[in-house]
């Protein structure tokens, strides 16, 4: 092979590395609706949506908690061997046994070895890895000991402890260590009992005659007696409703439906930490060079609502324990209304004073006027001037006032630069630290092949290598810097716009981009899709600074007041412009304003969700806005339940 041709086919292995995704294979046991398959995936997704957005995702469930048999499996293996004959996964995620076990039976027939990092694979032993340098992952342990503690700790005079724990391949390994723990606290002269290998009715007959001083522990129950299989929060919810005793359980999962707590298990922290080990896969570390994590992540975690059911001192818990559902206190609820009221108070307190200074200073007047009566065209005239000078205090007293309604108004607007300036700095600190991770990982390995290039210890490999490496940091590097120069564009020009508060001339349509931009970090928490319907051409001399607020502030005003959390929406945006005159049409399908409401929407300190940080100012800053800056109408129709539309006219 010619230098020439060398050099082209290494030119093509570039570019071609270039365009190539790393491909990620997310294997489950279970199936996609368990909430413990649920948490995991939010787990792995917390860390690729941050740190690995470019990587493609396979996700695949083997449904084995209710379907367990060798034809299903093979059936697996099937449909598996058609799927990705093709394809080279550079990581698999696997969540517990029975994926593990899948993936040690056929990862080198189906998935030609490909690295493995598991989790929640439950009382992993060392020998259990013997021979699979490739695998490696988290430890799931669910800590009966702990929780039998906790029991006796915080009910000291408990007599009875009954555990209970299905036939699953799962509960069988619980079983064992029930069993264990049993023998080894004979001495606290508590009577152990396990409840297992039961019918639905038995286990809830069973429930209904255990004595009072008792508490159950409530391991796994998905599978009874019958072979019937129950959703993670069926049993639960039936424990809860037939019986008045504590429950205590082992994984979060069941937080909410029964159980108050315990040493529990997560599926987001399993998730998060074995996405972590992926990520030093992804980058070039091998999986027997990452050790395998044999303490689970357990924590101490409890239902408010359940432990005062039960009046328990939250004193008696474990130091570090987290608590769910405690109540805010009346400062957190209202903290901005409480601000926003003591502003209000002391502006009422100084015109009381005011008045009380001029009532007195009147009473005075009158009193002087009685004792010098005889020189009473001089007194008068005197105190007309003096009159006049309490009138010009009067004067200036209500222009403080307008002063002080403009500086809480112009607070409102500088509130939206601080939070646009917060969101800005929160979205480049991701893509500065990749490219600074990246430019430093790459001028290690360049001096490592310059060291290598004089010493002439360079071989054919180490240089491909070194391109493979480089090719992958340049991509990388570029797209965060890219990411982060237009974040820095929009911010600097949205940013200057509100200071200066200048007329200029500018598309429409690009400067709501670029407002939604910098929004990002707002509206990529929720799930609603914001649509522009505006043609590319549009051109207007008004004030930036001015839009800015109007889209801002309704869009907030949307996400704070028509969705509830999770809630899926949506926000259309429509721009018109015939000649002279500009029309924009706000909607949303949210849940709309009432009826009583909509003729108080524009007053200022009008808000009608307490305790979500609002302080009613935003659609008043908006109308004023509209109406004196920019010498437009604003109107807003909407019915309950069916969204909200706002229609802005203005001449530009």
């Amino acid at each position: 092979m010619s230098c020439f041709t060398k050099c082209v086919f290494s030119l093509f292995l570039v570019i071609s590395s270039l365009y190539a995704k790393q491909k990620i294979l997310i294997l489950h046991s279970y199936h996609e609706n368990l909430k413990w398959t649920k948490d995991i995936n939010a787990g792995i997704n917390s860390i690729l949506e941050e740190k690995y957005r470019s990587a493609e995702i396979f996700i695949e469930y083997m449904d084995t908690k209710r379907y367990v048999n060798e034809i299903h499996y093979t059936n697996i293996f099937n449909i598996f061997k058609y799927k990705y004959s093709k394809t080279k996964f550079d990581l698999i995620l696997s969540s517990d046994n029975n994926a593990f076990n899948f993936l040690k039976k056929y990862n080198k027939t189906l998935f030609n070895s490909a690295p493995v990092i598991f989790n929640g694979v439950n009382y992993l032993q060392k020998q259990d890895t013997f021979g699979y340098e490739n695998f490696t992952g988290i430890n799931q342990v669910y800590d009966l000991e702990k929780n039998y503690d906790l029991i006796r700790q915080v009910h000291p005079n408990i007599k009875n402890i009954y555990t209970i724990v299905d036939t699953t391949t799962t509960g069988k390994v619980i079983k064992k260590e029930i069993e264990r723990l049993y023998k080894k606290n004979e001495s606290h002269n508590i009577h152990y009992e396990i409840i297992d290998n039961v019918t639905y009715n038995e286990l809830k007959q069973k429930i209904n005659t255990l004595p009072q001083d008792s508490a159950i522990l409530f391991t796994i129950f998905y599978r009874d007696k019958n072979n019937d299989f129950f959703e993670y929060y069926e049993i639960t919810e039936m424990i809860q409703k037939t019986t008045n005793l504590p429950v205590y359980g082992i994984s979060d999962i069941h937080l909410g439906h029964g159980i108050l707590g315990g040493y529990l298990t997560s599926g987001f922290y399993h998730g998060q930490e074995s996405a972590k080990m992926g990520m030093e896969i992804l980058k070039g570390k091998k999986a027997k060079d990452i050790p395998i994590q044999y303490i689970s992540p357990n924590k101490y975690i409890f239902d408010y609502r359940e432990l005062s059911k039960y009046d328990i001192d939250i004193k008696v818990l474990p130091r570090n324990s987290l608590i769910l559902n405690k109540p805010s206190s009346i400062y957190e609820l209202y903290k901005y209304e409480i601000i926003v009221l003591s502003v209000i108070f002391i502006i009422l307190i100084l015109l009381v004073i005011i008045l009380l200074i001029n009532i007195a200073k009147r009473i005075k007047i009158e009193k002087e006027i009685q004792e010098l009566n005889a020189h009473l065209e001089e007194r008068i005239h005197l105190r007309t001037q003096e009159l006049e000078e309490s009138n010009d205090e009067l004067e200036q007293t209500i222009t403080y006032l307008k002063n002080t309604q403009e500086q809480l108004i112009k607070s409102e607007k500088m509130a939206s630069l601080g939070g646009l300036v917060a969101g800005v700095a929160h979205e480049i600190n991701t893509p500065v630290g990749t490219s600074l991770t990246g430019i430093t990982h790459f001028l290690d390995i360049t001096e490592r092949i310059k060291r290598n290039y004089d010493t002439a210890d360079l071989s054919e490999e180490d240089f491909k290598q070194y391109l493979e490496i480089s090719e992958k940091l340049a991509i990388s590097i570029n797209t965060s810097l890219t990411t982060t120069a237009n974040l820095i564009k929009s911010f600097k020009q949205i940013s200057t716009d509100q200071i200066t508060e200048k007329r200029r001339n500018f598309n429409i349509k690009q400067y709501i981009n670029e407002i939604l931009l910098s929004l990002s970090n707002i509206i990529k928490k929720t799930k609603i899709d914001i649509h522009i319907n505006c043609d590319e051409d549009i051109q207007i001399n008004s004030y930036p600074s001015a839009f800015y607020q109007i889209i801002s502030n309704l869009i907030i005003n949307s996400i704070r007041h028509g969705f509830d959390d999770d809630k899926e929406g949506q926000i259309d945006i429509k721009v018109l412009k015939e000649e002279n005159v500009l029309t924009i049409i706000y909607t949303d399908n949210g849940k709309g304003i009432l009826e009583e409401n909509m003729n108080k929407i524009f007053d200022p300190f009008f808000t009608t969700n307490r305790g979500s940080g609002g302080t009613g100012l935003g659609l008043n800053v908006i109308y004023n806005i509209i109406d004196f800056q920019l010498n437009g109408n604003i109107t807003c129709k909407s019915k309950y339940g069916f969204g909200v539309e706002f229609k802005i006219k203005m001449k530009v």
